[in-house]
């Protein structure tokens, strides 16, 4: 058996000095004596790391302390979240009905409001030319000019007890805004 094949060191080489690894109770790679000894049995420094303490160990109340703190700071984001989430849940549920509405709204304008425009403009189309054979009809009586001023005034008369009526409803309406607001800010005592 040769001597440059690894065996248990009891710490001394074959030569009686100290083998490097033997501190740490490895295998002695020692050549026989005259050979020049391998390169990994080259002493090198080792570094010496100091292990750190473990934490002193916080006391009891300390424990419960971060533990509360760190709980409140969870229940804390958890409301915030929350409360981002009903957000976003309103929100969709209000666009929701909002665009529900306005389905509704835009089938019911649809079925009630382009009916009555159709009736408006064909009802001002029958207008115009019953009151254009209406006038032709008179010039049978008197004279043309006269014929369409008659049918000018069959329309001009309503129109004016109409717009008669409305200024008398706005002039009331303002009457009373004058009153109540003269009800609401209180007299001042005169001096006499």
């Amino acid at each position: 058996m040769s001597d440059a094949t690894p065996q248990p060191s009891d710490g001394l080489t074959t030569n009686g000095s100290a083998h490097p690894s033997s501190a740490e109770g490895g295998f002695s790679t020692q050549a026989s004596p005259g050979t020049s000894p391998p390169t990994s049995d080259i002493p090198r420094p080792r570094k010496i790391v100091a292990s750190p303490l473990p934490p002193a160990s916080p006391s009891r109340a300390g424990r419960i302390s971060s533990q509360a703190q760190s709980l409140f700071t969870d229940v804390k984001e958890w409301t915030e979240l929350r409360a981002e989430l009903l957000k976003v849940e309103v929100k969709d549920a209000v666009s929701q009905r909002v665009n529900e509405v306005q389905a509704q709204v835009s089938t019911q304008v649809k079925q009630k409001v382009v009916p009555l425009v159709l009736v408006a403009i064909l009802g001002l189309f029958f207008l115009i030319f019953a009151s254009h054979a209406l006038a032709n009809g008179l010039t049978e009586l008197v004279h043309p000019g006269f014929a369409y001023l008659i049918v000018a005034l069959l329309y001009g008369v309503p129109a004016l007890i109409i717009a008669i009526r409305f200024k008398m409803r706005m002039d009331r309406e303002a009457r009373l805004k004058r009153a109540m607001v003269g009800e609401l800010v209180p007299e001042e005592p005169s001096e006499s």
